[in-house]
């Protein structure tokens, strides 16, 4: 990224510190809402990354499908310590910064709240997240531009997903 974004040699030094701020999301990381809904959900089903898409089949003017499509994976990686993973994203929701939001929900959520940092204004509001924890059927990822903190804005927007997705009135 650094080659990419900058042309002067001193900007395109990686300093130690860069590597300590990625693993808490800031710094530069640069990630849009879909590659981390990918990301999500290959946590989510253990390894295999899903190729992105918003179609199962073609239809014919009747109705009737006229050929199903086809998504194959684009990878599947062997995830280290997953239950950790999983575990920690629970306990997020249920006990953590969430728990607000999720931790009496009846639908067992695994996610996680983010605040990122911009220039100007209010930080953006992020939440990514799968549910039911233990047997994943959908990601949800929801980023609110200058929505503040993660669980302020994001995380319940994100509930209002799964309600609609679960066919549950507003808890």
């Amino acid at each position: 990224m650094l080659r990419a974004n900058f042309t002067a040699p001193v900007d395109r030094i990686w300093y130690e510190g860069y590597s300590i701020n990625l693993s808490i999301g800031q710094g530069q990381l640069a990630v849009t809402p879909l590659q981390l809904a990918v990301a999500y959900s290959a946590l989510a089903n253990g390894g295999t990354v899903v190729r992105p898409h918003v179609a199962k089949a073609l239809i014919a003017p009747g109705g009737g499908p006229v050929r199903q499509l086809s998504f194959p994976p684009r990878a599947h990686y062997r995830l280290v310590d997953l239950s950790t993973i999983d575990q920690g994203l629970f306990n997020a929701a249920h006990s953590g910064t969430s728990a607000a939001v999720f931790g009496k929900y009846p639908i067992p959520v695994a996610g996680k709240t983010g605040t990122a940092q911009v220039g100007n204004g209010s930080d953006n509001s992020w939440y990514a997240s799968w549910a039911p924890a233990a047997n994943p059927k959908v990601v949800v990822v929801v980023l609110i531009e200058h929505g503040g903190f993660g669980a302020d804005s994001a995380a319940p927007a994100a509930k209002e997903i799964y309600n609609a997705f679960f066919h549950l009135r507003a808890h």
